[in-house]
């Protein structure tokens, strides 16, 4: 059975890949590090869900709010890759401000937060992580 929570995470991941990918590389709950071979990368990951009501009566819907990082990578040798990781988030960012109910009914993404990671392997590298809250509902009874 997909969740509502399955479709928010592949609504965004089809926002992002629609016409022009704002990117090569759209993934799905990757794990860190990311393929060598990667100069820049979007990853969709869950963090977590909260419902809105503790206690609600038995049998209604309940609102939630799920929180969803989508991390935006970059990797430079030479010159920072703070600027080609931000570049990047900006896409993302005016990608999903086009539409903030991703195209499902009853849904909300806000503004998200923003920070920031660096790393330093082979190459160096970047993330900008925009940190979105989702608000929606799910069935009585069910997490669809």
């Amino acid at each position: 059975m997909s969740t509502a929570f399955d479709a928010i995470e592949d609504a965004f991941a089809s926002k992002l890949s629609a016409a022009t990918p704002v990117c090569a590389n759209i993934l799905v709950d990757q794990a860190d590090p990311l393929p060598a071979d990667y100069t820049s990368a979007v990853n969709i990951i869950p963090v977590g869900a909260d419902p809105q009501q503790l206690g609600a009566i038995t049998g209604n819907p309940v609102d939630w709010l799920t929180q969803i990082h989508v991390k935006c990578y970059a990797n430079a040798n030479a010159t920072s890759p703070r600027p080609a990781a931000n570049a990047l988030a900006g896409a993302v960012y005016a990608r999903l401000a086009a539409d903030p109910s991703l195209g499902i009914a009853g849904v909300f993404i806000g503004e998200p937060t923003l920070s920031w990671e660096f790393d330093q392997a082979t190459t160096r590298m970047a993330i900008c992580i925009l940190a979105y809250s989702v608000q929606h509902r799910t069935s009585s009874l069910t997490l669809a």
